[in-house]
């Protein structure tokens, strides 16, 4: 008699293996990106719908975000050059979020910012 377990195995495969690569496959889902740098006393966290980097200059950070620039000072914060919002100077974590086209700008957990993106 012929061993059938190759068979049996390759059948299992496909009949699990396709469903779950059509139905864990959703192309209208929003890819989620997260990034982060530390600056001196500080530390900025950026969360994404798409793609977002951080980078550290120094005494501040450059945020890149879905086609934008926000720069963390100090004491403010600037989205594509205009000053977007003042920050508390002895804040230690400033966490940034950008989601559904909405951008939200958090100082040790309190919100500064909230602002909608244009493309």
């Amino acid at each position: 008699m012929k061993n059938r377990n190759p068979c049996l195995i390759l059948l299992t495969l496909l009949l699990c293996g396709v469903p779950c690569a059509v139905l864990g496959c959703n192309s209208n889902s929003a890819r989620s990106s997260h990034a982060a740098t530390a600056v001196p006393g500080r530390r900025i966290e950026a969360h994404a719908d798409g793609p977002v980097s951080v980078r550290n200059t120094g005494e501040r950070a450059v945020v890149s975000i879905l086609s934008h620039e926000l720069i963390i000072e100090r004491d403010r914060a600037l989205l594509d050059g205009a000053e977007l919002a003042t920050l508390p100077a002895d804040a230690t974590y400033i966490g940034v979020n950008a989601a559904k086209g909405e951008l939200t700008v958090t100082a040790d957990g309190v919100p500064v910012a909230r602002k909608q993106l244009g493309k």
